[in-house]
C-alpha cells in the first residue's frame, strides 16, 4: 500500500472532520474532481472508497433524484474508479447547492478555519499524491482547472503554509517539498497519527546520513594515513638499503625502527611509543626530516 493511499485512508477515517464539516469536504472533492460544471461532473481516483464517499456525500447533501454511477477501468496493472453525477437535473442541483458559477473558488461555502481544513483534506482525495517518504518528500495537488491555481494556493498560504505553484506540462500543480510542511498538512487534515511516521523516517534517514557522512570521513582519514605511513617504511628502506640504519642520527633511528615495527600506527601512537614520548608534531617533525634524506638519496644528492 503506498503512502498516498495510507493518507487517504486517514482523511476518511477521520468521520469528526467530514461529518462535521461534510459541506466543506465535499466541496474540496467536487470542485478539485476532474469537471465540475453543469456539463460533465465527475472524480476520477485510484481508490474506491474515495470513489463512493464522493457519491455519499453528493448525493446526501444536494438530494440528488437521479443516479451516480461508479465504473472501474484497469490499464497497465492499475485499477481507477471514476464517478458521476449522470443528470443535467442533478448537475445543476449541485451547483446551485455549491453556489458554483464558473471555475473559480467560492468562499461562501467555507466560513471558518475549520471548514478550510475539511476542503483541503477532500480536495487531497480527488486531486492528490504524496511521494514514499524513504525517497523523497513531495505532497502536490494537481489543480484541474487553471484558474483555480491561485485559490488554492493562497487558501494554503492563509492557513500558515508556503505552496509552490507551478503549470507543468500544462498541468496547474500546487505542491511542497519541505518535509515539516508536508507533516503539517498531513495533520492538519485529519492524518495526525501516519505524518508522525513521515517524521520518524525523516530522523532514521538523517542517522544513517550522519553516520554515512562520518564513515566516510574516517575511511578517507584511514586512507590518509596508511597512505602517508606506507610512504615512510618506503623511505626508511630506501635510507637502509642505500647507507645503512647508522646513517639515520640516534633519534631519528629509534622512531624509524618503531615505524617499521608499527606501520600501522597514527602519528599520536608512535609519539607514545617512544622513551621518553614525543608530541604528535615532534613525531612529525622528526618523520619529515626522515623524509628529506631519502628524497636527497633518490635525486641522488651527497648525504652528510
Amino acid at each position: 500500500m503506498s503512502f498516498a493511499w495510507q493518507y487517504k485512508d486517514a482523511i476518511m477515517d477521520n468521520k469528526v472532520l467530514w461529518t462535521k464539516h461534510k459541506q466543506a469536504f465535499a466541496y474540496g472533492m467536487l470542485l478539485l474532481g476532474r469537471r465540475f460544471d453543469g456539463e460533465r461532473m465527475e472524480m476520477v481516483t485510484e481508490h474506491q472508497g474515495a470513489a463512493r464517499l464522493y457519491a455519499d456525500l453528493v448525493s446526501s447533501l444536494a438530494g440528488l433524484r437521479g443516479s451516480i454511477t461508479i465504473t472501474s477501468r484497469t490499464r497497465g496493472g492499475r485499477e481507477t474508479f471514476t464517478v458521476k453525477v449522470d443528470t443535467v437535473t442533478d448537475r445543476k442541483r449541485v451547483l446551485e447547492r455549491f453556489g458554483q458559477e464558473g471555475d473559480r473558488l467560492n468562499r461562501e461555502n467555507l466560513p471558518g478555519e475549520e471548514d478550510l481544513r475539511a476542503f483541503v483534506a477532500g480536495a487531497f482525495l480527488s486531486c492528490g499524491n504524496l511521494n514514499d517518504p524513504q525517497k523523497s518528500y513531495r505532497l502536490e495537488f494537481v489543480i484541474p482547472r487553471e484558474g483555480l491555481l491561485g485559490d488554492f494556493g493562497q487558501l494554503l498560504q492563509e492557513l500558515g503554509f508556503s505552496p509552490r505553484l507551478t503549470i507543468r506540462r500544462g498541468v496547474p500543480t500546487v505542491y511542497f517539498r519541505d518535509s515539516e510542511e508536508v507533516a503539517d498538512l498531513m495533520t492538519l487534515t485529519g492524518a495526525g497519527r501516519l505524518s508522525l511516521e513521515l517524521v520518524e523516517v525523516k530522523i532514521l534517514k538523517e542517522m544513517r546520513n550522519r553516520t554515512n557522512r562520518v564513515t566516510n570521513c574516517d575511511f578517507a582519514n584511514l586512507d590518509k594515513t596508511i597512505n602517508a605511513a606506507a610512504a615512510q617504511v618506503e623511505q626508511i628502506r630506501l635510507i637502509y638499503d642505500r647507507l645503512g640504519e647508522e646513517a639515520l642520527p640516534e633519534e631519528l633511528r629509534a622512531l624509524a625502527a618503531l615505524r617499521l615495527e608499527n606501520p600501522e600506527a597514527s602519528l599520536r601512537d608512535l609519539g607514545e611509543m617512544m622513551d621518553p614520548p614525543l608530541s604528535r608534531s615532534g613525531v612529525n617533525h622528526r618523520l619529515k626530516r626522515i623524509e628529506a634524506i631519502a628524497r636527497g638519496i633518490a635525486q641522488g644528492e651527497e648525504i652528510e
